[in-house]
């Protein structure tokens, strides 16, 4: 039996305890980091069941730390009772992915501009995912109560970024992702969808930008959520990487503020540049 290295009822034996060789680590920390890590691994947006699948933990126990790091500010619940993750997140690495520190920059600019919550969405692996969320207090985000999984025919990013796809990649995605209706003002014939979106003046309208350039602006006329209205507009890099920029407002803002379109339409050209040097 080894010698007691301390006095009192809290002695341990140097057979017990060797600090030399076996660290301290605290379990709930490295369970909440797993749970970070399988929301990363869902392209930051999961439901708590599937959390605990992918991590092998209790759903019990997974329900405590999604409610922890929701508290904290890491995940943002969303009325479909999936989680997500937060700006919050992104920031911690903003110095090892300067360029997404850079895009994360433009879109708080945009959401003080306008006061809207600004959202940011980019295609991976055939998939259209939101990737970005920026809000604050004075400019709350507009939940997704329907994932963008199953909505993009209804809303600004999805109709945006939809556009901008080949039209045979936009057809695979609208025949993979039955439209469903969410409001009165829902289109769900895909027919329809891809006669407007390959209209360009059906689906978007243009702005003009700087003393050259024209940027598509998607409309989503409350079909997604009513009373609700956004506007989107696409980016497309010369290396092919997909993504849009939105804003989601009362539909009473876009009749008397037509700046909003510009000033979304300008945010989109300003990350479509940092995406492109960066890429």
């Amino acid at each position: 039996m080894g010698v007691p290295s301390t006095i009192g009822p809290f002695a341990q034996t140097d057979d017990e305890v060797d600090v030399s060789t076996q660290p301290t680590l605290i379990q709930s920390v490295q369970r909440a980091l797993h749970v970070m890590e399988a929301l990363a691994g869902r392209h930051g947006r999961a439901t708590v069941k599937q959390l605990a699948r992918d991590t092998g933990l209790t759903l019990p126990t997974t329900y405590h730390l999604v409610r922890t790091l929701t508290h904290e500010g890491y995940m943002s619940r969303l009325d479909d009772g999936s989680v997500m993750m937060t700006e919050r997140v992104a920031s911690l690495a903003k110095d090892s992915t300067p360029q997404i520190a850079q895009v994360r920059i433009l879109l708080a600019d945009l959401r003080d501009l306008v006061g809207a919550a600004v959202y940011f969405a980019q295609v991976d692996d055939g998939e259209i995912h939101v990737s970005e969320v920026v809000e604050s207090t004075r400019a709350p985000r507009i939940d997704l109560w329907v994932g963008m999984h199953d909505a993009a025919h209804a809303t600004a990013l999805g109709k945006a970024i939809l556009t901008a796809l080949p039209e045979e990649l936009r057809r695979d995605y609208l025949q993979r992702h039955r439209p469903a209706s969410l409001t009165q003002n829902t289109m769900t014939s895909v027919p329809e969808l891809m006669a407007l979106m390959g209209d360009a003046h059906g689906s978007a309208a243009t702005i003009k930008v700087g003393s050259n350039d024209e940027r598509a602006i998607a409309l989503d006329n409350e079909e997604y959520s009513p009373g609700v209205s956004c506007l989107a507009s696409p980016i497309i890099t010369p290396q092919g990487r997909i993504a849009a920029v939105g804003i989601a407002v009362p539909t009473k803002r876009l009749g008397r503020e037509p700046q909003l379109r510009e000033h979304v339409a300008a945010t989109a050209d300003r990350v479509e540049r940092v995406l492109t040097i960066a890429s």
